[in-house]
């Protein structure tokens, strides 16, 4: 009895997780679509374009050495890809 309820768990969680990463993925800035490859929400420098690598200093505002989801706004996208 303990092992059924365990494993409805499981996949209760695990259904609820894909969800969430599909909604996440549908409003995603497109520059974080095409650079975050490894989809933790940050674009690291070696993750992001030559073009984009340029400038990345710049983008970077609070300079913790990534591009998160509230720098990728000031980005202008057609420029950079």
């Amino acid at each position: 009895m303990h092992r059924k309820i365990v494993m409805g768990l499981m996949l209760l969680t695990n259904g609820t997780c894909l969800y969430a990463t599909a909604e996440r993925n549908a409003t995603m800035h497109p520059l974080m679509k095409a650079f975050d490859k490894d989809k933790d929400g940050k674009i690291f420098y070696t993750e992001a374009s030559k073009s984009l690598q340029e400038d990345f200093c710049q983008y970077d505002v609070n300079q913790d050495a990534y591009i998160d989801e509230i720098e990728v706004t000031a980005i202008n996208v057609s420029s950079q890809k």
